[in-house]
């Protein structure tokens, strides 16, 4: 996790390196402090122990499209999915899912803005900057997904 003046900026996939981070934000001057992320921490560990909603997390820097397709996706509830056209539907611009697609592979907060919860139209797991497997164990895990 990253933040900056107590906002979170990026949260990080499993398993992946500095590179990451660096791909999203650009040569940044990185600060280990548990004190700047520990109320990020304790939203995760409600989601992933208790089964919670994630709430009251601000929508990060991007551009005017992208704060919407992010606003759009954290307004899925805990339990429930949607596809592509139907983001791209509900901000009133249903041929624009491939640009809804890329927004949404670009959202830096992984699992707080829960694009896990976004599937392909005929209801397929598709793109996961956190990789595939995590994504359907996040949706097992909220009981909307078998395999």
């Amino acid at each position: 996790m990253v933040t900056n003046n107590d906002d979170l900026v990026f949260v990080g996939s499993p398993n992946k390196n500095i590179d990451e981070i660096y791909n999203f934000l650009g040569k940044v001057n990185l600060i280990e402090s548990y004190d700047k992320v520990k109320k990020y921490s304790q939203k995760l560990y409600e989601y992933f122990i208790n089964q919670k909603e994630i709430s009251n997390i601000k929508i990060p820097e991007g551009t005017e499209f992208q704060k919407l397709v992010w606003a759009a996706v954290r307004s899925i509830p805990y339990g429930e999915t949607r596809t592509y056209s139907d983001i791209a539907r509900q901000l009133d611009k249903p041929k624009a899912v491939r640009a809804v697609a890329t927004a949404i592979g670009e959202n830096p907060l992984l699992i707080f803005i829960p694009c896990h919860r976004v599937l392909g139209k005929n209801g397929n797991l598709c793109g996961y900057r956190g990789g595939l497997e995590l994504k359907q164990k996040l949706l097992e895990m909220e009981k909307v997904y078998k395999k």
